[in-house]
């Protein structure tokens, strides 16, 4: 029969888990990590897509609102919902840049850390 230590089989245990999942964080980080973040900002996309409407504005440009058929009604109906679209588009866009943001930041983030640990220890 063998004498194991309980003592010292859970440090082991605890110290190569510890280390394990120092050295598994940064394959975990960037790559099932960074696919869900991925998927997160699609959907984000989406969902910004979906609040400002713009497929629908899109299909609906050239008919005319209220149902009047006249020439000066599609006219001003088109002007009208191209500046609601010019509108729309720039929230749009500053909702993209600040999702993209994020995103960046997500695939920066450990780098940084390291950096800065690194350069408090050693210098």
């Amino acid at each position: 029969m063998l004498k194991t230590n309980v003592a010292t089989n859970t440090f082991k245990f605890i110290l190569l888990k510890i280390i394990g999942d120092f050295i598994y964080f940064p394959v975990w980080w960037y790559s099932k990590g960074l696919a869900g973040q991925a998927k997160i900002f699609s959907s984000r996309l989406k969902q910004t897509e979906r609040y400002y409407s713009l497929g629908i504005w899109l299909k609906n440009m050239f008919v005319p609102m209220y149902g009047m058929y006249d020439v000066w009604s599609r006219v001003i109906s088109f002007f009208m919902r191209l500046v609601m679209l010019i509108f729309k588009l720039i929230g749009f866009l500053i909702a993209f840049i600040f999702y993209l943001v994020l995103f960046l930041i997500y695939l920066v983030l450990p780098a940084a850390g390291t950096f800065m640990f690194i350069r408090a220890v050693f210098f």
